[in-house]
């Protein structure tokens, strides 16, 4: 399906290939790399965080990018989160928080809370700085109580995930009945990936992404675990247009320009990132546009719904 992937940000040598399941069609990684050396393949600053310690001008140029890009994104989602649970309050669980930017927003819009992170720096500075309840290690490993959650979301998780049926399945377990699950992935058949095939952003970020699937993949896995009234929808037209971004231009992520040791660098290749997100927005809107006829944009959100008891 592809072959000669190599990893954008430099941190695993070689290359790597995808192959398609003859099921549905999902794009798989040949010879996924063992949860322990997966650790060891993420960068030191995998997520972007708003208040960069590393001098002004990251300050400055992070405020500017959250309230440009990552709020609205993370607002798109609330709302969402707000159609499918119809509840102003509850309790939520993300998987993969990150730095905490969504969990922020959502304790602000009155619910409450918690997450699961692999990464233990994460971990840390959202239990200092914002003070949540947060656990470290996979969903499986941490153990959390049964039928005690409204929301478990799920944001760009599951493709990094060697088992993705194990975790929707532990999801369902907490959750309460009658509450959901709400997940997002770039998905292989939409049209961003067959315009950058080997070149589309969530490819090449191998061998982290040990999996692509397909809207029909994620659909039947999110049935066969157990939920019911599955949906799906488009992730906003800006985050679209990020992924967009990065397919043209990989050096332009957030990841790679925060690790510039000159300012003179790190503007110009923010620049350059936010010009690419502007290029990239019409195509974005054309794939939001197609969705309406049932296909799929580049990367889409899925929910499912707990039995009631």
């Amino acid at each position: 399906m592809y072959s000669r992937i190599r990893d954008r940000y430099g941190i695993a040598r070689g290359s790597y290939e995808f192959v398609s399941c003859e099921g549905c069609g999902s794009a798989n990684l040949c010879d996924s790399p063992s949860a322990e050396e997966l650790r060891h393949m993420y960068p030191d600053a995998y997520f972007f965080r708003r208040d960069c310690p590393c001098g002004r001008v990251r300050k400055s140029l992070g405020a500017l990018e959250w309230h440009i890009f990552y709020r609205p994104v993370n607002a798109y989602k609330i709302r969402v989160i707000r159609r499918l649970t119809d509840a102003p309050t509850g309790l939520v669980l993300e998987v993969g928080f990150g730095s905490g930017m969504l969990m922020k927003m959502l304790t602000d819009e009155g619910y409450t809370t918690e997450g699961v992170e692999m990464s233990e720096g994460n971990v840390a500075y959202v239990r200092q700085s914002l003070g949540y309840r947060v656990y470290a290690g996979t969903l499986e490993q941490v153990e959390l109580k049964e039928n005690h959650y409204n929301l478990v979301v799920m944001f760009y998780v599951l493709e990094h995930s060697l088992n993705p049926d194990a975790d929707l399945a532990e999801a369902l377990r907490i959750l309460k009945p009658g509450g959901r699950v709400l997940v997002s992935v770039p998905v292989i058949d939409s049209l961003q990936a067959r315009l950058f095939r080997g070149k589309w952003a969530p490819v090449t970020e191998a061998p982290r992404h040990v999996c692509v699937p397909s809207s029909r993949g994620v659909v039947g896995l999110l049935a066969r675990v157990g939920f019911v009234e599955i949906q799906r929808g488009p992730v906003s037209v800006l985050d679209a247009a990020g992924h967009i971004a990065l397919s043209l231009f990989s050096r332009a992520s957030a990841i790679t320009s925060y690790q510039q040791q000159s300012h003179l660098k790190l503007l110009a290749m923010r620049v350059a990132g936010a010009a690419l997100t502007l290029v990239a927005f019409p195509l974005a809107l054309v794939e939001r546009l197609l969705c309406m006829s049932g296909r799929s944009a580049g990367a889409m959100m899925f929910s499912g719904r707990k039995r009631d008891s």
